[in-house]
């Protein structure tokens, strides 16, 4: 998408020093695309960036601000997959992929979304 914070950040690096506040800026603009794990968003950002110190505070200071959430992502996420007819092995799965450990997957959102929506149908 031209014109957005990520794309000027980008044409800013080759001529200053990335600073935290880029990082968190660009973490803010692919939040704002779609909720995503701690994991796919620190991979996003290394590609962008190399500062894995400052990729690391930003990340953790979103998620103490509540601005990212791995149980929102794995939530967000199921709604979107299972409506396209993914079973909940399959949802694990990806969600493993995705960065999220079977601990958080098994307490977190997973397990109660499944519950809602069919008391049969557990992970």
């Amino acid at each position: 998408m031209p014109g957005t914070v990520l794309d000027a950040l980008l044409c800013m690096s080759d001529q200053q020093e990335i600073t935290p506040t880029d990082v968190r800026l660009a973490a803010m603009d692919l939040l704002a695309r779609r909720e995503h794990s701690v994991i796919e968003l620190k991979r996003k950002l290394q590609r962008r960036f190399g500062d894995e110190c400052a990729i690391d505070d930003q990340v953790a200071r979103l998620a103490e601000e509540g601005l990212q959430s791995d149980a929102r992502f794995a939530e967000s996420f199921l709604c979107q997959r299972s409506g396209s007819g993914y079973g909940p092995a399959r949802l694990k799965a990806e969600l493993r992929e995705r960065g999220l450990s079977d601990e958080q997957i098994e307490q977190g959102a997973v397990l109660q979304y499944y519950k809602r929506l069919d008391n049969k149908c557990l992970i």
